[in-house]
């Protein structure tokens, strides 16, 4: 059973006084901090370029300012 301690963390059973994480907790936590934010700032930069706001800014102010008067 996990309980919450007062500031809010939980507070897990351990059997044993010496456990120990698995390597692949580690590979885990290592990838999540340093490929992982690669990989996203790479995703980011791909879906950014197909995003084509400039091209299309004067044309949208153009329209809106038709709009207006």
């Amino acid at each position: 059973m996990v309980r919450l301690r007062s500031d809010g963390y939980a507070r897990g059973y351990v059997s044993g006084s010496n456990a120990e994480q698995p390597t692949s907790a580690f590979t885990a936590i290592e990838f999540m901090f340093s490929f992982f934010p690669i990989i996203v700032a790479l995703l980011m930069a791909v879906f950014l370029s197909f995003y084509k706001l400039d091209k299309e800014y004067p044309k949208i102010t153009e329209e809106l300012n038709a709009t207006r008067q």
